[in-house]
């Protein structure tokens, strides 16, 4: 444009330029929605070489990793691990068939319905421990262990 402004080059057809700009628009809107999923491929494999390894272990030798209750959702909890910069999921139906118990969200927290039951509230420091592999989800089944209770 600048060298069609300074009359070095031929003015272009507008149609023309409208249309390189949709081309342009849409390389980027799909080279962003490529991005998108490669990102979620290599996180889903970078957990699944984490956590894999954990269900070779008898249940009572599986490791609890520390994390932080990160963010609450009606449906997860976000736990970043302290060990590696990464946000595991804990989804609340996975806790309520674990503690056999609902789970309510208030502000900041979820909690369960039993007081034995553990609850999670944003801030707070957990260990996760691995207990199983939903295949058809693509997603590790996981549970909280707060620090300091007996784990079950």
């Amino acid at each position: 444009e600048m060298l069609e402004a300074m009359g070095l080059e031929p003015a272009r057809d507008r149609e023309a330029d409208l249309e390189l700009r949709e081309q342009v628009i849409q390389s980027a809107n799909d080279a962003r929605v490529l991005q998108r999923r490669l990102n979620k491929e290599v996180e889903l494999l970078v957990i699944d070489q984490l956590l894999r390894e954990d269900l070779l272990a008898p249940d009572a030798d599986r490791p609890a990793r520390p994390g932080t209750v990160m963010g609450i959702e009606r449906r997860r909890a976000f736990v970043a691990l302290d060990d590696l910069a990464l946000d595991l999921k804990l989804y609340v139906s996975d806790l309520e068939a674990r503690h056999g118990c609902r789970y309510r969200m208030e502000p900041a927290a979820l909690i369960p319905s039993d007081p034995r039951a553990p609850a999670l509230r944003i801030g707070d420091p957990v260990e996760l421990r691995t207990l199983g592999l939903d295949p058809g989800r693509r997603r590790f089944l996981l549970t909280p262990v707060i620090p300091g209770a007996s784990r079950p």
